[in-house]
Formats: structure tokens, C-alpha cells, sequence
């Protein structure tokens, strides 16, 4: 949030809020051979940092990818990349990854399970809705609070981190220099022999 502002007709005060522009690049090519697509199965794809999505449109209404259903070979149409752009900006904006992706700790990596993969969403090739639905929209939102409270609480450790350096170096409490001497003297004795 930057700070209020006040709405010139209602009279409503209302936060600030920031905003991230994304660049959303759409290649519309002629000519390129029919089953073209980025990454060999999308129409559209995030950058891995998450700050740009590439698409890619062509004229063929129907380009085949490596999955079948029980109505025969899935295909994409991709004159029409909204859905995958839609899918793309939701991975690039709010961190959600498809439903059908996984990551697998014993392997270390990230696995699939396309039993996910249908459904009211605008992911994987199994999808036909291009809408986001509420469970993303909230992820999107959790992920956001997630991320400023990880920043918060990493700016806080660094805080007390360099707040820690200054006082070795600049401040000194005797009663604390008496104390640990008298515990560098009372190691290895037992609660015995000190009278406890």
C-alpha cells in the first residue's frame, strides 16, 4: 500500500495499492509449420522470474499436442491463446502453479498428476474454461501475504542480526562479562558439588 486517496465524487477514502505491470507478448505468426508451439505444448508461457509471458498465435484452429482423451488426440486452438495467456499471468502474477503439478521431494523435483488437470481453470491442456476460478483467485491472494510476511520477517532477522553485530562491537555490560565467567568455571562440575 502506498498511502490514501479520496475519491472526487463519493467522498471515499481508499488505500493505494500497488501495482506490478506485466508485459504480455503475442506472436502472431503466418507461415510457421503446423504444430508449432513454445516449450513443444503451450500456447503461452511465463519468464522463469515471473516478469514477462511470452504467447504464440497461429493460424491453425487445431494443433495437436501429446495428450489423448477418450474422444481421440487433444488438440489446441491456437488462434485463440486467451486461455493459456490467462493461465501464463496467473503463474507470472500470483505464483500459482497448475493444479496438476507437484513437487516430489524424494526426487527433487516437480512431477505431474493429470487427474488435477480438469476442471474450472485456465490450466493444462485438459481445461477449456478461460476464467480463473475462486480457489486461484484466493491462492493468488494468499501467496501475495505470504510473500510480504516472508519479507517482513526476513527484514526483522536482519535487523536484530546487525542490532547483534553493533552491541558486540560497542556495548559492554560488565555483570554479563561476570556471569559467563562464572559459567566457564562451573562447567563439567555436577548440581552436587555447587550446592544445588
Amino acid at each position: 500500500m502506498k498511502g490514501w486517496q479520496k475519491d472526487k465524487f463519493t467522498g471515499k477514502v481508499s488505500p493505494i495499492l500497488e501495482q506490478r505491470i506485466l508485459p504480455i507478448f503475442v506472436y502472431s505468426l503466418i507461415g510457421l509449420p503446423e504444430d508449432t508451439l513454445l516449450d513443444g505444448a503451450h500456447l503461452a508461457v511465463p519468464s522463469r522470474r515471473g516478469d514477462m509471458v511470452v504467447a504464440l498465435q497461429t493460424p491453425n484452429p487445431k494443433v495437436k499436442i501429446p495428450f489423448f482423451s477418450a474422444d481421440g488426440p487433444i488438440t489446441l486452438n491456437a488462434r485463440d491463446p486467451t486461455r493459456d495467456i490467462i493461465a501464463a499471468a496467473v503463474t507470472a502474477l500470483g505464483g500459482v502453479v497448475p493444479p496438476y503439478q507437484e513437487f516430489d521431494s524424494i526426487q527433487n523435483r516437480l512431477g505431474t498428476d493429470y487427474m488435477w488437470a480438469v476442471g474450472h481453470h485456465p490450466f493444462g491442456p485438459f481445461s477449456t474454461s478461460p476464467r480463473v476460478s475462486r480457489i486461484f483467485a484466493d491462492a493468488v491472494i494468499r501467496n501475495s501475504i505470504v510473500a510480504r510476511v516472508s519479507t517482513a520477517v526476513n527484514n526483522v532477522k536482519k535487523a536484530v542480526h546487525e542490532l547483534n553485530e553493533f552491541t558486540k562491537d560497542f556495548v559492554s555490560d560488565p555483570r554479563h562479562d561476570e556471569f559467563a565467567k562464572q559459567a566457564d568455571a562451573s562447567k563439567g562440575k555436577s548440581l552436587v558439588s555447587t550446592g544445588f
